[in-house]
């Protein structure tokens, strides 16, 4: 027997021996009593699924909404980056999210900028420096479209932390700096030989430098 579905109009082919039975709609999934020619024995029915005719597809289920980045979300770059080779065009988008991922997470963690006063300490004046560099690295790589334009970019940075001079910090703070310029560096050698995997462990050498360096400032009150 043919009838059409009471929501969507769809005509369906249903067998008779299904009469008095729930069914869902292939087309538009709503619930249907199939009619039978005698009333329908009391009690409820079971609900049968019947396959969708190739003329009717299913729409689509809508895809759920990613979630707001995490501090986390950078470590799910490495399996992926590790399954690609260097000289591939989506190896080249994942280096672009492994760098923008990485100066991204540092700016919000050393990113705030401290008020400035004429007496504050040289740490805190090399703090708005750092600050400084990696707003204006991270403009550079959105303009920067291969893997080399972005190495030296990265290089170009390295070489303005490294003006800093660490002897007029605090230990902790000097000590920190450096691990971030080793990762940067670190970095930006393996992204030269398309060592993309090591190119993901140096960015945690960077996000945990830049970690410490935001605490040492946060515990100095200027935040």
């Amino acid at each position: 027997m043919k009838i059409p579905c009471s929501n969507c109009n769809q005509k369906l082919e249903i067998p008779e021996e299904l009469a008095g039975q729930t069914i869902e709609c292939p087309a538009c999934n709503t619930s249907l009593l199939v009619p039978r020619p005698e009333a329908p024995a009391p009690g409820s029915s079971p609900t049968i699924r019947l396959s969708s005719p190739k003329d009717s597809p299913r729409p689509p289920r809508p895809k759920p909404t990613p979630g707001v980045g995490e501090l986390s979300a950078l470590k799910s770059y490495t399996d992926d980056i590790a399954r690609h080779g260097s000289g591939s065009e989506k190896s080249l988008m994942f280096v672009r999210s492994l760098i923008g991922g990485a100066i991204l997470i540092v700016l919000i963690l050393i990113g705030q900028w401290i008020r400035s006063d004429p007496w504050e300490s040289t740490t805190f004046k090399a703090h708005r420096k750092v600050t400084s560099i990696y707003s204006n690295l991270k403009n550079e790589l959105k303009a920067e479209e291969s893997i080399n334009d972005q190495v030296t970019a990265i290089n170009s940075a390295v070489r303005k932390l490294e003006k800093i001079d660490v002897d007029d910090l605090s230990q902790e703070y000097g000590d920190s700096l450096l691990e971030l310029i080793k990762g940067w560096k670190g970095m930006s050698i393996a992204l030269k030989r398309g060592d993309l995997e090591k190119a993901d462990e140096y960015s945690n050498t960077i996000i945990n430098a830049s970690t410490r360096l935001k605490e040492i400032i946060k515990s100095k009150g200027r935040y």
